[in-house]
């Protein structure tokens, strides 16, 4: 979609050549044979991102659609003017319409999300690192026995998704019309079949009620949390299962050394006291030897001058706040779904002299 938004091209483009007559397809136009394809990727288990939205609604009305059981032979043979003109006229809809629907605009509300979360992450470290000489690392996924699935529920899944994809085919085609395109009418993004709601086992209003009591909790457990100085977590979705919580507790480095223990201890705080046995935990610290291989390694100890770690670190916690850049599941009404914060203030306890390696 970035061809048809932020590029001019068409299907066709003159070569270098001093041939008067001397064409080759595009990068764009290359995409013809793949355009079935790509709409028969639409699902209502998702909320897609604008530019993809918008290409699933255009397409369904475009009369190009109407060629959309035999686009794929275009791979192999060369399609005829017609096919041709008929694909222009589409992206030049397409474009037309996006002006009007303000989708540039669109796009960048979509991705700014992701980006303003990476850039709360980095601000966090950064504090966090000019006033403590190290910090410890602690990553934990948080999890429920009931959203593992038996053998006979995972028949049962795909089953129902197989049907869901059927389901999904015929609303996506049902109730649209060809649009006339002499016109400008607007092609707005949103009259695609509704999203279905979530049907994991796992529900977002117990799992981000759990979440606020385990924090909430962390003054009653001095023993794991008093050193706490700040922390990231992110809530997501499998369709199947439900939601489920990613974590990393920053420890002042310089009081606390266990990382193995400590994330442990607060897995089996989560699986015990939070969930009452009903949750389980992956202790990320414990695959020190995987990470080390791919030289990844971000947990644990992480001092001031390891350039190395810290790079690792800001690294890997990006993707705790990069959603998919393409669809989300689960959406919940705000931003209750990512946070990234200070465990204490860290401006009341100012630090001593600015820190200078000494070289050896």
């Amino acid at each position: 979609m970035n061809e048809v938004i932020y590029r001019s091209q068409y299907f066709y483009t003159k070569t270098k050549s001093k041939l008067k007559n001397d064409y080759e397809v595009t990068k764009l136009g290359k995409h013809l044979p793949d355009l079935g394809h790509y709409a028969n990727m639409f699902t209502r288990d998702y909320q897609f991102c604008p530019e993809i939205q918008y290409f699933f609604e255009n397409y369904r009305r475009h009369k190009i659609s109407k060629y959309h059981e035999n686009l794929s032979m275009f791979r192999a043979g060369k399609p005829s003017d017609e096919i041709v003109k008929i694909f222009d006229d589409f992206v030049a809809t397409m474009r037309k319409n996006a002006i009007q629907c303000k989708l540039k605009k669109q796009i960048g509300n979509w991705r700014n999300k992701p980006a303003a979360r990476v850039r709360r992450i980095n601000q966090l470290l950064d504090t966090l690192f000019a006033r403590y000489a190290r910090l410890m690392v602690v990553r934990l996924d948080f999890h429920y026995k009931e959203a593992v699935l038996t053998h006979e529920e995972a028949e049962q899944v795909i089953h129902e998704l197989l049907k869901s994809r059927a389901d999904d085919h015929q609303a996506y085609w049902s109730n649209h019309e060809f649009a006339d395109f002499d016109n400008s009418s607007l092609l707005a993004i949103d009259d695609l079949p509704l999203a279905r709601s979530p049907i994991g086992k796992v529900c977002f209003e117990r799992v981000a009620a759990d979440r606020k009591r385990l924090f909430t909790n962390r003054k009653g457990k001095p023993l794991l949390f008093r050193e706490l100085v700040g922390y990231i977590w992110k809530i997501e979705c499998a369709r199947e299962a439900g939601y489920h919580i990613h974590v990393c507790f920053l420890f002042d480095g310089s009081k606390v050394d266990k990382h193995e223990y400590y994330a442990d201890q607060i897995g089996r705080y989560w699986a015990d006291v939070i969930t009452k046995g009903q949750g389980y935990f992956h202790n990320c610290n414990k695959n020190k030897a995987f990470y080390e291989k791919y030289q990844r390694w971000a947990l644990g100890q992480v001092d001031h001058f390891d350039v190395q770690k810290r790079k690792n670190l800001y690294h890997s916690l990006s993707y705790l706040a990069k959603a998919d850049q393409a669809i989300e599941f689960g959406k919940q009404k705000g931003d209750h779904l990512f946070r990234a914060e200070f465990a204490k203030d860290p401006t009341k306890d100012p630090r001593g002299r600015k820190r200078t390696k000494i070289s050896k």
